[in-house]
């Protein structure tokens, strides 16, 4: 028997894209093969309009009425790309000597969440309640920080507006040392910074010289700007949930840093935060896998700073249960470490960090 020269007659081939055989697996794949679209048959220009209109924060009704695609399909394909951008934003030192930080508060409820409670109905209108608002009264805070030097924005969704959260985030993004930070007078920005100055928006002062050169240095209005952009940027959607509002920031952080879709962009949207690398045998991909387990730890533990303390791109179901068993386990590293590649082992299928495990 000769060898197979067609795949067509081996195996399923793909409408638009070529179909190639990896020769150690012999199992089939095309470009599209790990990226969010892997089980999507369209074409390679409805692909491109899609991510253009995730990009611009085009609304998924829209798309779905404009493309012919079906609206739920399209709507899960959108979760799936803004996780994987809000997974794989930025996370070190930003540069810059001086910074800027503002907060602003969005109406996000329970959008298309049935609510089942009497004593909980849904809004009929917009959210009037007086005061700051918080995630539990869907007004949850958007912090903003700028710095001035290289224009980059970043943007944490957050349970309260309080002083020890502003101050771990500041005290993470913005570096020490010569810099300098504006903001309003709100409380929760006192102490953050060393070298901190601040406007009274409760006077109507907007900016202010303070070093006499005729510049008014003092001012938060970048943040102002940029937190209106980020409004007209959600009010496309009429209305997004508060649990995924986070993803839409996250969208629109990217986009707003990158001013156009780059090719970094296109792999942070069609991979996230996997890994695709090959494994060194069984030791290191047991290494690996340990290591995948002490971070989900981590995060479950400690939680994240932007709004959510698990990450939707693992499911919360095996994260309960490591948790579980370690919390019933006893505090050895061997025991630990057993414990915890177990509960991932269940789950591989869904962590991009390792590709194969060892039996």
């Amino acid at each position: 028997m000769g060898l197979v020269t067609n795949l067509a007659e081996f195996c399923r081939q793909h409408d638009y894209f070529p179909t190639y055989r990896c020769r150690v697996c012999q199992r089939t794949y095309t470009i599209l093969t790990g990226t969010v679209f892997a089980k999507t048959r369209q074409r390679p220009a409805t692909i491109l309009m899609l991510l253009r209109g995730f990009a611009k924060g085009e609304s998924t009704a829209r798309l779905a009425r404009e493309l012919d695609l079906d609206r739920k399909r399209l709507g899960e394909l959108r979760q799936q790309i803004q996780t994987n951008l809000y997974d794989t934003l930025p996370g070190e030192l930003m540069s810059g000597t001086a910074f800027e930080a503002d907060e602003l508060y969005q109406n996000a409820g329970k959008k298309s969440t049935p609510h089942r409670d009497v004593a909980d109905p849904p809004r009929r209108r917009a959210n009037k309640r007086k005061g700051k608002g918080s995630y539990a009264n869907d007004r949850p805070p958007i912090l903003s920080l700028i710095s001035r030097t290289s224009h980059d924005v970043r943007y944490w969704v957050l349970e309260h507006a309080d002083k020890p959260s502003t101050r771990t985030i500041i005290e993470g993004n913005v570096p020490r040392g010569s810099t300098i930070l504006y903001t309003d007078e709100a409380s929760n920005y006192g102490g953050a910074h060393s070298q901190h100055a601040t406007v009274c928006h409760s006077v109507k002062e907007w900016a202010r010289d303070d070093d006499g050169d005729g510049k008014r240095e003092v001012h938060c209005n970048s943040c102002e700007g940029a937190g209106t952009a980020l409004r007209t940027f959600l009010r496309t959607f009429r209305g997004v949930h508060k649990y995924y509002l986070a993803d839409y920031v996250a969208t629109f952080e990217t986009m707003a840093n990158a001013k156009r879709i780059t090719a970094a962009v296109v792999q942070r949207i069609c991979f996230g935060d996997r890994q695709h690398t090959k494994d060194s045998g069984a030791a290191g991909g047991a290494a690996d896998l340990l290591t995948v387990a002490r971070s989900l730890m981590q995060h479950w533990q400690a939680g994240r700073q932007r709004s959510r303390s698990i990450p939707r791109s693992i499911p919360a179901q095996a994260l309960y249960l490591t948790s579980t068993l370690y919390q019933e386990a006893d505090r050895t590293k061997e025991k630990c470490d057993a414990i915890l590649s177990i509960a991932i082992l269940a789950t591989r299928r869904f962590l991009g960090t390792v590709q194969s495990i060892a039996p």
